[in-house]
């Protein structure tokens, strides 16, 4: 049975989802707090969905000003970024109102198809290591198209006029792009295995191609 990410008005509960996040996906690394943002043209961030911590209005702002953007600064083909010692990472910041609420930060952006256009900070009660940092890293592809499913951003991609993809398509695609397999899809999306392969079917038949291997190489050789 489809859960689905949408209320009865179409709309995301980006909230909802980042305590998925906490209390599911990361709860082995005792993650105590999710950001999910948008970058505005002017540089700025504008939430879309909080949890744990973050969800006080002002830690997220303390957040934001003091990590937020410049993580969201990264630029070129970085898309995802661990940060297992955030005093280290950033020497220069006062963080002492944030000292005692994480001791890193995982950070999900998008760089692949425009400039930065949104992040996902996830942060810990303690430093990381190797063996988490490198099992973290196997969600990122999950991570990154629930971030696309909120924020938009692939909806940039280069598809054909006239045939844009929907919010859950883009999400969909993303992953499978990234080689994420359809069950694990499904579990991503709160959606049954048999809608991600339906959803794929027409992805492929909008984009005139037939597998992912051709997807990627369209979209890659568009101007």
């Amino acid at each position: 049975m489809d859960v689905g990410l949408e209320d009865e008005s179409g709309v995301a509960d980006a909230d909802d989802f980042c305590t998925y996040l906490q209390n599911n996906l990361l709860a082995y690394w005792k993650a105590n707090g999710v950001l999910m943002c948008e970058a505005t043209d002017e540089g700025l961030l504008k939430v879309r969905g909080t949890c744990g911590w973050l969800a006080d209005e002002t830690a997220t702002r303390e957040f934001s000003q003091s990590i937020g953007r410049d993580l969201l600064g990264h630029a070129g083909s970085i898309n995802q970024v661990l940060y297992p010692s955030v005093e280290n990472r950033f020497p220069e910041i006062e963080l002492s109102p944030l000292q005692d609420k994480f001791a890193a930060i995982a950070f999900v952006g998008d760089h692949s198809h425009s400039p930065t256009v949104g992040g996902l900070f996830v942060t810990f009660e303690q430093e990381l290591d190797i063996a988490g940092i490198e099992q973290i890293r196997r969600t990122f592809p999950m991570l990154r198209a629930s971030l696309n499913f909120f924020i938009h951003s692939l909806h940039r991609m280069r598809v054909p006029p006239g045939q844009p993809l929907t919010r859950r398509q883009v999400a969909i695609l993303q992953q499978i792009l990234d080689g994420v397999p359809y069950n694990d899809i499904s579990k991503t999306l709160f959606v049954s295995e048999s809608t991600v392969k339906q959803e794929a079917k027409r992805i492929f038949q909008t984009l005139g191609v037939r597998n992912r291997f051709e997807a990627a190489r369209t979209l890659s050789s568009r101007p």
